[in-house]
Protein backbone atom coordinates (compact mmCIF):
# COMPACT_ATOMS: atom_id res chain seq x y z
CA UNK A 1 0.00 0.00 0.00
CA UNK A 2 1.45 3.45 -0.92
CA UNK A 3 1.75 6.04 1.63
CA UNK A 4 -0.49 9.00 1.37
CA UNK A 5 -4.29 8.98 1.83
CA UNK A 6 -5.81 10.91 -1.03
CA UNK A 7 -9.24 10.70 -0.20
CA UNK A 8 -10.46 9.69 3.41
CA UNK A 9 -14.25 9.84 2.50
CA UNK A 10 -14.05 7.94 -0.17
CA UNK A 11 -10.99 5.34 1.25
CA UNK A 12 -14.04 5.26 4.18
CA UNK A 13 -16.81 4.66 1.98
CA UNK A 14 -15.34 1.52 -0.11
CA UNK A 15 -13.66 -0.52 2.84
CA UNK A 16 -16.37 0.31 5.97
CA UNK A 17 -19.16 -0.38 3.01
CA UNK A 18 -18.86 -4.34 2.84
CA UNK A 19 -18.18 -4.39 6.73
CA UNK A 20 -21.60 -2.03 7.46
CA UNK A 21 -23.56 -3.92 4.54
CA UNK A 22 -22.16 -7.81 6.24
CA UNK A 23 -22.89 -6.48 9.80
CA UNK A 24 -26.56 -4.92 9.11
CA UNK A 25 -27.45 -8.24 7.14
CA UNK A 26 -26.22 -10.18 10.66
CA UNK A 27 -27.93 -7.74 12.86
CA UNK A 28 -31.09 -8.36 11.57
CA UNK A 29 -30.75 -11.87 10.83
CA UNK A 30 -32.07 -13.42 14.08
CA UNK A 31 -35.43 -11.41 13.38
CA UNK A 32 -35.99 -14.14 10.51
CA UNK A 33 -36.49 -16.66 12.98
CA UNK A 34 -39.49 -15.32 14.66
CA UNK A 35 -42.19 -17.35 12.12
CA UNK A 36 -40.54 -20.44 12.85
CA UNK A 37 -40.19 -21.00 16.33
CA UNK A 38 -42.47 -20.81 19.06
CA UNK A 39 -41.39 -18.35 21.98
CA UNK A 40 -39.70 -20.62 24.50
CA UNK A 41 -37.53 -21.22 21.24
CA UNK A 42 -37.20 -17.71 20.19
CA UNK A 43 -36.31 -16.70 23.49
CA UNK A 44 -33.20 -19.69 23.55
CA UNK A 45 -32.25 -18.05 20.55
CA UNK A 46 -32.18 -14.64 21.43
CA UNK A 47 -30.05 -15.55 24.34
CA UNK A 48 -27.65 -17.53 22.01
CA UNK A 49 -27.63 -14.81 19.37
CA UNK A 50 -26.24 -12.27 22.86
CA UNK A 51 -23.29 -15.02 23.13
CA UNK A 52 -22.55 -14.48 18.88
CA UNK A 53 -21.95 -11.12 19.11
CA UNK A 54 -19.95 -11.18 22.40
CA UNK A 55 -17.62 -13.89 21.10
CA UNK A 56 -16.89 -11.55 17.88
CA UNK A 57 -16.00 -8.71 20.14
CA UNK A 58 -14.05 -10.52 22.37
CA UNK A 59 -10.68 -11.64 19.77
CA UNK A 60 -8.26 -10.34 22.36
CA UNK A 61 -6.85 -7.51 20.18
CA UNK A 62 -5.79 -10.03 17.40
CA UNK A 63 -7.08 -7.96 14.73
CA UNK A 64 -5.65 -4.45 15.75
CA UNK A 65 -2.31 -5.41 16.81
CA UNK A 66 -2.26 -7.47 13.13
CA UNK A 67 -2.55 -3.92 11.79
CA UNK A 68 -0.50 -2.26 13.64
CA UNK A 69 2.39 -4.64 13.55
CA UNK A 70 1.92 -5.46 9.53
CA UNK A 71 2.10 -1.35 9.44
CA UNK A 72 5.56 -1.61 11.21
CA UNK A 73 6.86 -4.37 9.45
CA UNK A 74 7.01 -5.94 13.10
CA UNK A 75 4.53 -9.28 11.31
CA UNK A 76 6.27 -12.60 11.16
CA UNK A 77 4.35 -15.84 10.01
CA UNK A 78 4.81 -17.13 13.96
CA UNK A 79 3.54 -13.48 14.79
CA UNK A 80 0.12 -13.82 12.27
CA UNK A 81 -0.64 -17.90 13.90
CA UNK A 82 -0.38 -16.72 17.35
CA UNK A 83 -2.40 -13.87 17.08
CA UNK A 84 -4.86 -16.02 14.73
CA UNK A 85 -5.34 -18.06 17.72
CA UNK A 86 -5.45 -15.96 21.01
CA UNK A 87 -8.26 -14.65 18.54
CA UNK A 88 -10.05 -17.54 18.55
CA UNK A 89 -9.51 -18.41 22.05
CA UNK A 90 -10.59 -14.88 23.06
CA UNK A 91 -13.90 -15.57 21.27
CA UNK A 92 -14.34 -18.91 22.79
CA UNK A 93 -13.63 -17.70 26.34
CA UNK A 94 -16.80 -15.63 26.95
CA UNK A 95 -18.98 -18.76 25.21
CA UNK A 96 -17.68 -21.44 27.69
CA UNK A 97 -18.16 -18.97 30.77
CA UNK A 98 -22.23 -18.14 29.69
CA UNK A 99 -21.91 -22.23 28.61
CA UNK A 100 -21.47 -22.71 32.74
CA UNK A 101 -23.78 -20.35 33.87
CA UNK A 102 -26.43 -21.47 31.62
CA UNK A 103 -26.97 -24.77 33.87
CA UNK A 104 -28.21 -22.51 36.78
CA UNK A 105 -29.80 -19.73 34.86
CA UNK A 106 -31.52 -22.12 32.60
CA UNK A 107 -33.48 -24.12 35.53
CA UNK A 108 -37.06 -23.80 36.02
CA UNK A 109 -37.39 -21.57 33.07
CA UNK A 110 -39.63 -22.05 30.00
CA UNK A 111 -36.57 -22.12 27.45
CA UNK A 112 -36.38 -24.97 24.98
CA UNK A 113 -32.89 -26.00 25.72
CA UNK A 114 -31.78 -26.34 29.46
CA UNK A 115 -29.37 -27.93 31.08
CA UNK A 116 -26.52 -29.60 28.84
CA UNK A 117 -28.03 -29.45 26.00
CA UNK A 118 -28.61 -25.18 26.33
CA UNK A 119 -24.54 -25.00 27.05
CA UNK A 120 -23.81 -27.31 24.13
CA UNK A 121 -25.95 -25.29 21.96
CA UNK A 122 -24.28 -21.90 23.63
CA UNK A 123 -20.85 -23.25 22.47
CA UNK A 124 -21.66 -24.38 19.38
CA UNK A 125 -22.53 -20.82 19.01
CA UNK A 126 -19.17 -19.98 20.42
CA UNK A 127 -17.93 -22.15 17.94
CA UNK A 128 -19.15 -20.24 14.68
CA UNK A 129 -18.09 -16.53 16.45
CA UNK A 130 -14.15 -18.35 16.86
CA UNK A 131 -13.59 -19.67 13.46
CA UNK A 132 -15.26 -15.52 11.94
CA UNK A 133 -13.25 -13.97 14.81
CA UNK A 134 -9.73 -16.44 13.10
CA UNK A 135 -11.11 -14.95 9.35
CA UNK A 136 -11.32 -11.32 10.82
CA UNK A 137 -7.83 -11.54 11.83
CA UNK A 138 -6.63 -12.63 8.01
CA UNK A 139 -9.13 -9.87 6.55
CA UNK A 140 -7.35 -7.40 8.60
CA UNK A 141 -4.58 -7.93 7.33
CA UNK A 142 -5.35 -7.84 3.74
CA UNK A 143 -7.09 -4.78 4.25
CA UNK A 144 -3.37 -2.99 5.74
CA UNK A 145 -2.18 -4.66 2.48
CA UNK A 146 -4.65 -3.03 0.17
CA UNK A 147 -6.36 -6.68 -0.79
CA UNK A 148 -9.49 -4.75 -0.83
CA UNK A 149 -11.15 -6.96 -3.39
CA UNK A 150 -10.56 -9.97 -1.68
CA UNK A 151 -11.60 -8.83 1.59
CA UNK A 152 -14.62 -7.14 0.45
CA UNK A 153 -15.93 -10.96 -0.93
CA UNK A 154 -14.93 -12.88 2.63
CA UNK A 155 -16.73 -10.56 4.37
CA UNK A 156 -19.50 -10.46 2.47
CA UNK A 157 -19.83 -13.86 1.52
CA UNK A 158 -19.79 -15.05 5.24
CA UNK A 159 -22.43 -12.68 5.76
CA UNK A 160 -24.47 -13.90 2.92
CA UNK A 161 -23.84 -17.65 3.61
CA UNK A 162 -24.44 -17.77 7.44
CA UNK A 163 -27.77 -15.88 6.58
CA UNK A 164 -28.61 -18.42 3.40
CA UNK A 165 -27.80 -20.96 5.84
CA UNK A 166 -30.09 -20.30 8.80
CA UNK A 167 -32.92 -19.36 7.03
CA UNK A 168 -32.68 -22.96 5.31
CA UNK A 169 -32.31 -24.81 8.05
CA UNK A 170 -35.19 -22.70 9.99
CA UNK A 171 -37.38 -23.55 7.10
CA UNK A 172 -36.37 -27.50 7.34
CA UNK A 173 -37.12 -27.40 10.98
CA UNK A 174 -33.44 -27.09 12.30
CA UNK A 175 -35.00 -25.03 15.29
CA UNK A 176 -32.32 -23.24 17.37
CA UNK A 177 -30.01 -25.43 15.96
CA UNK A 178 -29.84 -23.32 12.89
CA UNK A 179 -28.39 -20.66 14.52
CA UNK A 180 -24.74 -22.26 15.57
CA UNK A 181 -24.76 -24.62 12.66
CA UNK A 182 -25.29 -21.42 10.00
CA UNK A 183 -22.27 -19.45 12.18
CA UNK A 184 -20.19 -22.67 11.76
CA UNK A 185 -20.68 -23.09 8.24
CA UNK A 186 -20.36 -19.84 7.21
CA UNK A 187 -17.40 -19.10 9.63
CA UNK A 188 -14.99 -22.58 8.15
CA UNK A 189 -15.71 -21.48 4.64
CA UNK A 190 -14.83 -17.70 5.47
CA UNK A 191 -11.27 -19.48 7.06
CA UNK A 192 -10.94 -21.55 4.51
CA UNK A 193 -11.10 -18.73 1.84
CA UNK A 194 -9.20 -16.01 3.88
CA UNK A 195 -6.20 -18.73 4.64
CA UNK A 196 -5.79 -19.74 0.87
CA UNK A 197 -3.22 -19.00 -0.38
CA UNK A 198 -1.25 -18.73 3.72
CA UNK A 199 -0.17 -14.87 3.83
CA UNK A 200 3.55 -14.36 3.01
CA UNK A 201 6.16 -12.44 4.49
CA UNK A 202 8.99 -11.10 2.27
CA UNK A 203 10.42 -8.52 4.51
CA UNK A 204 12.61 -8.15 7.64
CA UNK A 205 10.94 -6.76 10.63
CA UNK A 206 11.68 -2.80 11.11
CA UNK A 207 9.90 -2.10 14.33
CA UNK A 208 8.45 -4.01 16.76
CA UNK A 209 4.66 -3.87 17.91
CA UNK A 210 4.13 -5.97 21.44
CA UNK A 211 0.92 -7.84 21.19
CA UNK A 212 0.36 -7.86 24.92
CA UNK A 213 -0.13 -3.91 24.18
CA UNK A 214 -3.54 -5.02 22.29
CA UNK A 215 -4.23 -8.06 24.85
CA UNK A 216 -4.23 -5.71 27.89
CA UNK A 217 -6.15 -2.85 25.80
CA UNK A 218 -8.75 -4.83 24.38
CA UNK A 219 -9.85 -6.89 27.53
CA UNK A 220 -10.03 -3.70 29.89
CA UNK A 221 -11.35 -1.36 26.88
CA UNK A 222 -14.21 -4.21 25.65
CA UNK A 223 -15.46 -4.77 28.94
CA UNK A 224 -15.82 -1.14 30.05
CA UNK A 225 -17.46 -0.18 26.83
CA UNK A 226 -19.61 -3.22 26.96
CA UNK A 227 -20.52 -2.35 30.85
CA UNK A 228 -21.77 1.12 29.42
CA UNK A 229 -23.43 -0.05 26.14
CA UNK A 230 -25.08 -2.99 26.81
CA UNK A 231 -25.74 -4.08 30.59
CA UNK A 232 -26.92 -0.10 30.88
CA UNK A 233 -30.48 -1.83 30.35
CA UNK A 234 -29.90 -3.78 33.63
CA UNK A 235 -28.82 -1.10 35.95
CA UNK A 236 -31.78 1.14 34.42
CA UNK A 237 -34.44 -1.56 34.74
CA UNK A 238 -33.74 -1.46 38.51
CA UNK A 239 -34.21 2.25 38.80
CA UNK A 240 -37.36 2.79 36.68
CA UNK A 241 -40.72 1.17 35.84
CA UNK A 242 -40.49 -1.46 33.11
CA UNK A 243 -42.33 1.17 30.68
CA UNK A 244 -39.87 3.60 30.56
CA UNK A 245 -37.04 1.03 30.45
CA UNK A 246 -39.13 0.03 27.18
CA UNK A 247 -38.87 3.25 25.90
CA UNK A 248 -35.34 3.61 26.63
CA UNK A 249 -34.54 0.40 25.27
CA UNK A 250 -35.78 1.77 21.60
CA UNK A 251 -34.61 4.72 21.78
CA UNK A 252 -31.17 3.39 22.65
CA UNK A 253 -31.16 1.40 20.01
CA UNK A 254 -32.15 3.59 17.33
CA UNK A 255 -29.70 6.08 18.42
CA UNK A 256 -27.05 3.80 18.00
CA UNK A 257 -27.35 3.39 14.30
CA UNK A 258 -25.21 6.10 13.59
CA UNK A 259 -22.32 5.27 15.87
CA UNK A 260 -22.38 1.55 14.06
CA UNK A 261 -22.20 3.11 10.75
CA UNK A 262 -18.99 5.46 12.03
CA UNK A 263 -17.56 2.53 13.63
CA UNK A 264 -17.50 0.49 10.25
CA UNK A 265 -16.62 3.56 8.17
CA UNK A 266 -13.55 4.30 10.66
CA UNK A 267 -11.59 0.92 10.76
CA UNK A 268 -9.67 1.33 7.78
CA UNK A 269 -7.97 3.78 9.96
CA UNK A 270 -6.39 1.72 11.49
CA UNK A 271 -4.70 0.78 8.54
CA UNK A 272 -3.86 4.12 7.10
CA UNK A 273 -2.42 5.02 10.23
CA UNK A 274 -0.27 2.20 10.37
CA UNK A 275 1.21 2.51 7.04
CA UNK A 276 2.17 6.45 7.20
CA UNK A 277 3.04 6.14 11.42
CA UNK A 278 6.77 7.87 10.58
CA UNK A 279 5.22 11.00 8.77
CA UNK A 280 3.25 12.92 11.52
CA UNK A 281 1.80 15.41 9.18
CA UNK A 282 0.06 13.13 6.84
CA UNK A 283 -0.95 11.36 10.02
CA UNK A 284 -2.95 14.61 11.17
CA UNK A 285 -4.23 15.49 8.00
CA UNK A 286 -5.77 11.49 7.83
CA UNK A 287 -7.09 12.57 10.88
CA UNK A 288 -8.56 15.96 10.27
CA UNK A 289 -10.28 14.43 6.68
CA UNK A 290 -11.56 11.46 8.89
CA UNK A 291 -13.30 13.66 11.77
CA UNK A 292 -14.91 16.36 9.11
CA UNK A 293 -16.32 12.85 6.96
CA UNK A 294 -17.56 10.73 9.99
CA UNK A 295 -19.24 14.50 11.62
CA UNK A 296 -20.51 14.96 8.45
CA UNK A 297 -22.09 11.13 8.55
CA UNK A 298 -23.25 11.45 11.99
CA UNK A 299 -24.92 15.19 11.54
CA UNK A 300 -27.32 13.73 8.69
CA UNK A 301 -28.06 10.16 10.51
CA UNK A 302 -28.96 11.77 13.66
CA UNK A 303 -31.00 14.21 12.08
CA UNK A 304 -32.60 11.42 10.08
CA UNK A 305 -32.58 9.52 13.58
CA UNK A 306 -34.34 11.65 15.80
CA UNK A 307 -37.09 12.74 12.56
CA UNK A 308 -38.09 9.00 12.69
CA UNK A 309 -38.34 9.04 15.98
CA UNK A 310 -40.65 11.76 16.29
CA UNK A 311 -43.15 9.98 13.33
CA UNK A 312 -42.54 6.80 15.10
CA UNK A 313 -44.20 9.09 18.30
CA UNK A 314 -46.66 10.49 16.70
CA UNK A 315 -47.74 7.05 14.75
CA UNK A 316 -47.45 5.13 18.21
CA UNK A 317 -48.00 7.28 20.86
CA UNK A 318 -45.88 7.23 24.26
CA UNK A 319 -43.62 4.43 23.07
CA UNK A 320 -40.81 6.69 22.30
CA UNK A 321 -39.75 9.78 24.16
CA UNK A 322 -38.21 12.46 21.70
CA UNK A 323 -36.59 14.20 24.39
CA UNK A 324 -34.43 10.83 25.24
CA UNK A 325 -33.90 9.69 21.88
CA UNK A 326 -32.78 13.41 20.88
CA UNK A 327 -30.19 13.40 23.88
CA UNK A 328 -28.80 9.69 23.16
CA UNK A 329 -28.69 10.64 19.59
CA UNK A 330 -26.22 13.53 20.67
CA UNK A 331 -24.17 11.61 23.19
CA UNK A 332 -23.40 8.37 21.34
CA UNK A 333 -22.93 10.44 17.68
CA UNK A 334 -19.71 12.44 19.75
CA UNK A 335 -18.62 9.12 21.14
CA UNK A 336 -18.99 7.43 17.82
CA UNK A 337 -16.17 10.38 16.52
CA UNK A 338 -14.15 9.35 19.05
CA UNK A 339 -13.90 6.17 17.07
CA UNK A 340 -11.57 8.34 14.78
CA UNK A 341 -8.75 8.81 16.75
CA UNK A 342 -8.67 5.50 18.54
CA UNK A 343 -8.69 3.76 15.37
CA UNK A 344 -5.51 5.77 14.55
CA UNK A 345 -3.87 5.43 17.88
CA UNK A 346 -4.58 1.95 17.48
CA UNK A 347 -2.39 1.59 14.00
CA UNK A 348 0.25 3.54 15.48
CA UNK A 349 0.88 1.14 18.42
CA UNK A 350 -0.88 2.75 21.15
CA UNK A 351 -4.53 0.33 21.75
CA UNK A 352 -5.19 1.77 25.23
CA UNK A 353 -6.14 5.50 24.32
CA UNK A 354 -10.02 4.58 24.79
CA UNK A 355 -8.90 4.36 28.25
CA UNK A 356 -8.51 8.11 28.12
CA UNK A 357 -12.42 8.32 28.26
CA UNK A 358 -13.77 4.96 28.63
CA UNK A 359 -12.61 5.41 32.55
CA UNK A 360 -13.96 8.74 34.07
CA UNK A 361 -17.09 7.78 31.58
CA UNK A 362 -17.72 5.02 33.73
CA UNK A 363 -16.85 7.02 36.76
CA UNK A 364 -19.32 9.55 36.34
CA UNK A 365 -22.27 7.27 34.73
CA UNK A 366 -21.79 5.03 38.18
CA UNK A 367 -21.43 8.69 40.11
CA UNK A 368 -25.14 9.02 38.09
CA UNK A 369 -26.68 6.16 38.82
CA UNK A 370 -25.93 6.09 42.36
CA UNK A 371 -27.35 9.66 42.58
CA UNK A 372 -30.39 8.01 41.05
CA UNK A 373 -30.58 5.48 43.49
CA UNK A 374 -30.81 7.64 46.68
CA UNK A 375 -33.31 10.35 45.12
CA UNK A 376 -35.06 8.03 43.40
CA UNK A 377 -34.87 9.90 40.03
CA UNK A 378 -36.19 8.41 36.90
CA UNK A 379 -34.84 11.57 35.22
CA UNK A 380 -30.92 10.47 36.35
CA UNK A 381 -31.41 7.16 35.92
CA UNK A 382 -31.92 7.03 32.36
CA UNK A 383 -29.44 10.27 31.39
CA UNK A 384 -26.58 8.69 33.29
CA UNK A 385 -25.15 7.33 30.05
CA UNK A 386 -25.64 9.54 27.10
CA UNK A 387 -24.44 12.20 29.98
CA UNK A 388 -21.18 10.38 30.63
CA UNK A 389 -20.88 9.65 26.75
CA UNK A 390 -21.17 13.06 25.68
CA UNK A 391 -18.89 15.08 28.60
CA UNK A 392 -16.12 12.88 28.50
CA UNK A 393 -16.35 12.53 24.90
CA UNK A 394 -16.01 16.48 24.52
CA UNK A 395 -12.75 16.00 26.45
CA UNK A 396 -11.06 13.61 24.31
CA UNK A 397 -11.69 14.92 21.34
CA UNK A 398 -10.76 18.10 21.93
CA UNK A 399 -7.49 16.65 23.64
CA UNK A 400 -6.74 14.52 20.30
CA UNK A 401 -7.49 17.75 17.66
CA UNK A 402 -4.95 19.71 19.66
CA UNK A 403 -2.58 16.63 19.65
CA UNK A 404 -3.25 16.08 15.91
CA UNK A 405 -3.08 19.77 14.99
CA UNK A 406 0.45 20.14 16.88
CA UNK A 407 1.65 16.84 15.33
CA UNK A 408 2.42 14.79 18.38
CA UNK A 409 1.44 11.41 17.53
CA UNK A 410 3.22 9.08 20.53
CA UNK A 411 3.53 5.29 20.23
CA UNK A 412 3.54 4.50 24.26
CA UNK A 413 0.33 4.36 26.00
CA UNK A 414 -0.25 7.29 28.74
CA UNK A 415 -1.45 6.75 32.19
CA UNK A 416 -5.59 5.58 31.92
CA UNK A 417 -6.30 7.69 35.06
CA UNK A 418 -6.84 11.25 34.01
CA UNK A 419 -7.88 13.43 30.92
CA UNK A 420 -5.12 15.64 30.76
CA UNK A 421 -2.54 13.49 29.03
CA UNK A 422 -0.31 16.42 27.66
CA UNK A 423 1.68 15.69 30.87
CA UNK A 424 2.30 11.90 30.52
CA UNK A 425 2.09 11.42 26.47
CA UNK A 426 5.54 11.63 25.17
CA UNK A 427 6.02 13.52 22.34
CA UNK A 428 7.39 11.44 19.24
CA UNK A 429 7.51 7.96 19.01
Amino acid sequence: MRKGIPNASTRMVTTGLPVLVASGLLYVLPLAARPFLSDAEYATWALGAVVLSITLVFDFGATPYVLAAEGAGSLDRARFVRATVLAVLGSLAPGLVLALLWLPYSAGKDLALTGPAGSAFLLSVAAGGALRSAALVATGLMLVRGELRRRTVAVLSQALLQATVVVALLALGAGVWALPLGGVIAGAAMCLYAFRPFPRWERAALDDVHFGDFLRARLGTTTLSLSLTQLDRWVVGALVPVGLLARYDLAARLAGLPRLVVIALSGVLAADAAVNRTDRQQLSRIYRAALRACGAVVVVLGLATVTAGLLVHQLSGRSLDPALLTLLVVAFSLHALTAVGTQMMSGIGVPAVEYLYLVPCCALVVAIWTAAWFTGSHTLAVAAAPTGFAVTSVVFLIWMGRRASAGRWARRTPAPSALVPEREVPHGR
